[in-house]
């Protein structure tokens, strides 16, 4: 039996020293690959975590600069249109006291305050004198309407065009 070569030298055994060889650089490859995917897993969900706190600062932020806007606009003073001084009109399509003012005052004609309350009224029954009083002011100073006597107004003249004034 010296004619057999021992199981070491065998060709049998080297064709599966060479296949273990191979599984086990497979098997070192696919630990490595886990391992990086790993890494990779641990910094998605470290940019997860970090996201979610950027989202809820923001989030809670948004929440801080909506009531102090709220708080600004139900505190601010109505603002005006320009040359007019009235107030722009509300987006729910509801007329402006400055608007109401004027339509009172379409007529050209001079008008006593009793009169324009009453026909503002007539569309905002809650309108008060006093609303009524400063949307006239705001509407005298942008030179809408003019004062013609003690509590009686009208629209303003418009200058004629290419009058000079000399």
């Amino acid at each position: 039996m010296s004619g057999m070569t021992s199981g070491a030298g065998h060709p049998l055994t080297g064709r599966l020293r060479q296949i273990a060889a191979a599984e086990q650089d497979r098997r070192t490859a696919a630990a490595q690959a886990v391992a990086d995917a790993e890494r990779i897993l641990a910094r998605a969900l470290e940019a997860q975590r970090a996201a979610d706190m950027r989202a809820d600062a923001v989030l809670a932020l948004l929440e801080t600069a909506e009531g102090y806007i709220s708080s600004l606009v139900h505190h601010a003073p109505p603002r005006t249109t320009p040359g007019t001084g009235a107030r722009p009109a509300a987006a729910s399509g509801r007329r402006t006291i400055g608007a109401l003012v004027l339509a009172a005052l379409q007529s050209g004609d001079d008008v006593p305050l009793g009169e324009i309350v009453e026909q503002v009224q007539k569309s905002r029954p809650s309108t008060t004198a006093n609303s009524v009083r400063t949307a006239l002011t705001n509407l005298c100073r942008g030179g809408a309407v003019e004062r013609t006597g003690q509590s009686v107004y009208r629209i303003a003249a418009k200058p004629e065009e290419g009058r000079t004034g000399t």
